[in-house]
């Protein structure tokens, strides 16, 4: 298997020169990226436990 951690470094280096030259703050971001990424996540877990919940219900309604 090639080592690949150490490739590429100097052109990652130069586009995170480029994009703070061009005031993109990468911080902010990655920020906000994990933030939205959390944000549908927890909605869609959300969705699923309710889905559960219904689900639940109905078995006991139909069993009961």
């Amino acid at each position: 298997m090639a080592e690949t951690l150490t490739q590429g470094v100097d052109e990652a280096r130069r586009l995170f020169d480029e994009l703070e030259g061009a005031r993109v703050d990468y911080d902010d971001v990655v920020a906000t990226l994990e933030r939205e990424g959390i944000d549908k996540f927890s909605a869609s877990f959300a969705d699923l436990l309710e889905g559960v919940h219904d689900k639940a219900r109905d078995l006991v309604t139909t069993v009961g």
